[in-house]
C-alpha cells in the first residue's frame, strides 16, 4: 500500500507565483524550501524531492505542512530563544560611546572593557562576550602596541638623524 502524502495547497498564480518567489528570495534556506513546494506542486514524490535536495524525507514533509498552514511566511524560520543580554541597551550604548572616544581608541582591550563594565555597572561580562559585542556593533579594535619601557626616545631620534646623514654622505 502506497501513502500519497500531503498535497500542496493551491495558491493563486500556482507554480508561476512560487517561481517568482524563488527568484526574489535571498535566503538560501527558504529558496530550498520553496523549490520543494514547487516540485511537490508539479507532482514529484517526497522521495524524489528528498533525493534531489539531499534532505530527509520527513524534513520535506514538514516544509509542505508549513506551506499549507502558513504559506510563504510559514517557511521562514521562527526566532530562536537565547540567553538574555547581560547589559541593557542603554548600558551598551554607554560602553560603545566610551570605546569610540578619541582618547581611548587603540588603547582599550577586551579585558579592560570587561573590567570597566564590572566597575561601572556591577555586571560580569566575559572578554569573549565583550569581543562579540564589539563585532556586533562593527567596532574595529587593535591591541595596543607594546612599548619598551627601557627605550629612550631622544637616543633613538639622534641615531636616526646620524644614520640618515651617513646614507646621504655615502650616496
Amino acid at each position: 500500500m502506497r501513502i500519497q502524502g500531503l498535497e500542496v495547497k493551491r495558491t493563486w498564480g500556482g507554480a508561476e507565483k512560487i517561481n517568482g518567489l524563488i527568484k526574489k528570495e535571498k535566503d538560501a534556506r527558504i529558496k530550498e524550501r520553496l523549490r520543494a513546494v514547487l516540485w511537490r506542486l508539479e507532482g514529484k514524490t517526497y522521495t524524489e524531492i528528498s533525493e534531489r535536495l539531499k534532505r530527509d524525507i520527513d524534513t520535506v514533509r514538514e516544509w509542505i505542512k508549513k506551506w499549507n498552514k502558513g504559506g510563504y511566511e510559514g517557511l521562514k524560520d521562527k526566532p530562536k530563544s537565547g540567553r538574555p543580554t547581560i547589559l541593557t541597551q542603554e548600558e551598551i550604548s554607554e560602553v560603545i560611546e566610551e570605546v569610540n572616544t578619541v582618547e581611548k581608541q587603540g588603547q582599550e582591550t577586551c579585558k579592560s572593557i570587561a573590567k570597566e563594565i564590572i566597575d561601572r555597572f556591577n555586571k560580569k561580562m566575559s572578554t569573549d562576550a565583550v569581543r562579540a559585542m564589539l563585532i556586533k556593533y562593527e567596532i574595529s579594535w587593535k591591541k595596543p602596541e607594546k612599548v619598551d619601557y627601557r627605550r629612550d626616545e631622544n637616543k633613538r631620534k639622534d641615531f636616526l638623524e646620524k644614520f640618515s646623514k651617513k646614507n646621504i654622505q655615502s650616496a
